[in-house]
């Protein structure tokens, strides 16, 4: 999923939230509204909002460390450390 589809999905539920509130805020849900707007909506609409607003550090922080965890390649497509060793060995028969 793109982020420019994240962000419409995001801004589409906390939408839905906030006209489930209003509509408890303006008296048209029935008696048993009261505590789906407590228990479901109240906590749904903090945690669409955080989403929002956290999702933009929260990716780039996830794509810092996917880049950490992987190995940075050498000149011919090798890995530092297998580089290193390769130069080692080569030093060694030059020396012997």
């Amino acid at each position: 999923m793109t982020p420019r589809t994240m962000r419409k999905a995001e801004r589409g539920v906390h939408l839905i939230w906030a006209l489930v509130l209003v509509l408890y805020v303006y008296g048209f849900l029935p008696s048993w509204g009261e505590p789906v707007v407590r228990w479901a909506v109240i906590p749904g609409i903090v945690a669409s909002g955080f989403a929002m607003w956290f999702a933009a550090p929260l990716r780039k922080v996830s794509r810092r460390m996917r880049a950490m965890a992987r190995p940075a390649l050498g000149a011919e497509g090798r890995s530092p450390a297998s580089s290193f060793a390769r130069r080692r060995d080569d030093l060694g028969r030059r020396l012997s």
